[in-house]
């Protein structure tokens, strides 16, 4: 039976502890993410009840355990395989960039075949105390064979126009 080399052993375990150490907050913020919401559906809750307030908590937990993690993530493949587990439709070659290392609501989200996705996305709003979330439009696929090289989505849960006031 052959030995391996200190420097391969060193070069293997150290490779097999940062995956681990990398997954371990990633799957923490899924196991989180099912247990505290669900399948998060459109809808409207009152800003101080204990769905909010479990929301809000995911939300940040999200930002300090996972997000640093996630980002190094962002522009591959990988990034969309994670966010299909918290709930987002993504098809199949979807390129996510910057911005989604931390979604605020990934089950409002869907994005079609081939697109390449670089926006920020938020699909809620807090009016008159209340939490207002709705389901986002898709990011159609594109119509020809080749990828596009850039498919840019935008959304918003609802547009929203401020009234004006004199200071």
């Amino acid at each position: 039976m052959a030995k391996l080399p200190y420097f391969d052993f060193l070069a293997v375990g150290v490779a097999a502890v940062t995956f681990v150490v990398a997954l371990v907050p990633c799957v923490f913020i899924l196991v989180l993410k099912w247990l505290l919401l669900g399948k998060v559906r459109p809808g409207v809750h009152p800003l101080w009840s204990c769905w909010c307030s479990r929301w809000d908590f995911l939300y940040v937990a999200w930002g300090f355990v996972a997000s640093g993690v996630l980002a190094a993530l962002e522009g591959t493949l990988l990034l969309a395989l994670y966010l299909r587990r918290t709930g987002m439709k993504i098809g199949k070659r979807v390129l996510l960039g910057d911005g989604f290392a931390q979604v605020v609501d990934p089950d409002m989200l869907r994005f079609g075949d081939d697109a390449t996705v670089n926006a920020m996305f938020q699909a809620h709003t807090f009016e008159d105390r209340v939490l207002r979330s709705a389901m986002s439009p898709s990011a159609p696929a594109p119509p020809s064979p080749t990828p596009p090289c850039h498919s840019m989505a935008r959304t918003s849960a609802r547009r929203h126009t401020w009234p004006r006031t004199a200071w």
